[in-house]
């Protein structure tokens, strides 16, 4: 008897909490669906499926489906997310004891690595580096803009920086980082071209002078824009920090592409074009006359001219005025529309 007792009690606790476990399976709800790739089509293994403010997630298998249980009944948002892939969010409506199907189709992304830097210093990582540095990505300047010379890729692409143009024919353009630092020295930033420092303005070489008033120009301007992958731009005290006292106005580091592992891509690349002038330029006249008493036209000047000759003390009677124009005649001019022609392969 008491053995029989001992069982009716424990089955008086027993089953209460049973049918208080079904009764509350009963009133959640299950998500089930399959998850794919947008351009493929095919099925996304391993990809987390998260029921938002709860703790219950599924993950898809092989053949992308997922099944997540106890889902509260309601309106619930699902999240799904995946490595290479954009995640995605959606909301569904579940019932008590019911299974709702929702599918996800996702779509690759690219997944960004850190970004490293290369400096004096040796390669550091962007979280890591305690300097000013502005990084260029120079194939994406020369294919949306034109880029003629290297103080084209500078134009308005950095802050602290100011390409000055040149105002006579034949010099190149000036760079200045964060302003102008000396009014007797350079104020060009120094340049590190994979590592190797160019010189950029050597005023007691021969042939950097080219006769337009004492102007020199820029060499930084023979580099070819196709060639450079990247441009990074140092700035004040970092740049003395790293490279001396001589970069206090700041360094320009370039790196030139490489060759890369993956198939043979060929570039070609032409331009043409004319170069005019369209300036004005005002004539030249001059007065013809003859001297007193002689029959042989001159150019007077105007001390010694006179409209008559019996004038007092006249040298040259004046009798005629002409005038040219040798920039306005083809056959004279110097100035003649040119042709400009650009072609590369690589």
């Amino acid at each position: 008897m008491r053995r029989v007792a001992i069982l009716r009690s424990c089955l008086a606790v027993i089953v209460p909490a049973m049918l208080g476990a079904v009764t509350a399976a009963a009133q959640q709800a299950t998500v089930t669906g399959r998850i794919t790739d947008q351009a493929s089509g095919q099925p996304i293994q391993e990809a987390r499926v998260i029921v938002l403010g709860t703790s219950q997630f599924a993950s898809s298998g092989a053949d992308g489906k997922y099944t997540v249980r106890n889902v509260p009944v309601g309106n619930v948002d699902v999240r799904v997310i995946r490595v290479g892939y954009t995640e995605q969010k959606k909301s569904v409506r579940t019932a008590a004891g019911e299974s709702v199907t929702l599918d996800f189709t996702m779509t690759q992304t690219v997944v960004r690595l850190e970004e490293v830097v290369t400096t004096a210093t040796g390669e550091q990582r962007r979280t890591e580096l305690g300097n000013a540095v502005s990084s260029l990505d120079v194939s994406k300047i020369v294919a949306n803009a034109p880029i003629h010379q290297m103080g084209d890729l500078l134009v308005a692409k950095a802050p602290g920086v100011q390409v000055l143009p040149s105002n006579m024919t034949g010099a190149g353009s000036r760079v200045r980082v964060r302003g102008t630092a000396s009014l007797s020295l350079s104020n060009d930033p120094i340049y590190v071209i994979d590592g190797i420092r160019l010189t950029s303005n050597d005023p007691t070489a021969n042939n950097n002078s080219i006769s337009v008033g004492g102007t020199q120009p820029s060499r930084v301007n023979d580099l070819n824009p196709d060639d450079i992958e990247n441009i990074e731009i140092v700035k004040g005290p970092s740049a003395a920090t790293l490279y001396g006292t001589a970069a206090a106005n700041g360094v320009i580091v370039i790196t030139t592409k490489k060759g890369k592992a993956g198939a043979q891509r060929w570039n070609v690349y032409s331009e043409q074009g004319k170069v005019q002038d369209k300036n004005s330029y005002p004539g030249m006249y001059a007065i013809l006359g003859k001297s007193p008493g002689a029959t042989t036209q001159r150019k007077c000047l105007l001390k010694e001219l006179s409209v008559s000759a019996s004038a007092t003390g006249a040298t040259c009677i004046m009798d005629s005025v002409s005038s040219v124009n040798v920039f306005n005649d083809p056959d004279l001019s110097p100035i003649k529309t040119g042709g400009v022609t650009s072609t590369a392969l690589s």
